[in-house]
């Protein structure tokens, strides 16, 4: 994959993220930063196939979700 090829699908990944996504800070619900990580995972996984790409905020936007799902958990285990 050439670079031009990286730049398409990075843009194409930012225009689903913001249509699709509330921002991580912007969850206030577990279930819908569940949601969320179902869908990136997906997302990831198609990129993996279709392009054998995946862009570097995808991972990065996972790894977000993940850690405020973790945050999360604890905070309810805590209580």
């Amino acid at each position: 994959m050439n670079s031009k090829d990286k730049i398409r699908v990075d843009l194409q990944f930012d225009r689903f993220y913001q249509r699709h996504f509330d921002a991580p800070p912007a969850c206030r619900n577990i279930d819908q930063v569940r949601f969320y990580l179902g869908e990136l995972v997906r997302k990831i996984e198609e990129y993996k196939e279709s392009y054998e790409y995946v862009p570097v905020k995808a991972l990065a936007l996972l790894a977000k979700y993940k850690q405020l799902y973790n945050r999360m958990v604890h905070s309810d285990k805590v209580k």
